[in-house]
């Protein structure tokens, strides 16, 4: 008796997964999410650079400037005096120039002293 229900079992168990195999299932197609539109903006143009305007005597006066800052170096203090003077002439509020003057008047002044 114990075979006969197990076989029933069986035959039920069997039974009941031929009747439960696949089933046709209608697929529903799988759509993917369109990405929002992305606005593209075109870089920002850089700024312009604007040189800036050097009037010409300031521009001489510098170089004056400078030759009388390399002949004070040398010791050439009439040479750099020379070279402040027209500085400030082209430039009368280049401070750096005025100091230049007073600096070399004053070195030339003490040497003339000293040689006396």
């Amino acid at each position: 008796m114990k075979k006969i229900v197990a076989m029933s079992v069986l035959a039920l168990a069997l039974a009941f997964v031929a009747a439960c195999g696949k089933k046709a299932v209608k697929e529903e197609p799988v759509i993917a999410p369109t990405p929002a539109p992305v606005a593209v903006q075109a870089p920002a143009p850089a700024p312009a650079v604007v040189a800036p305007v050097v009037d010409p005597k300031i521009a001489q006066a510098e170089q004056k400037n400078q030759a009388a800052v390399n002949k004070f170096q040398n010791e050439d203090y009439k040479g750099a005096l020379k070279d402040w003077q027209d500085c400030v002439k082209l430039d009368p509020t280049n401070q750096e120039c005025i100091r230049g003057i007073q600096a070399a008047k004053g070195i030339i002044e003490n040497q003339a002293a000293a040689h006396k």
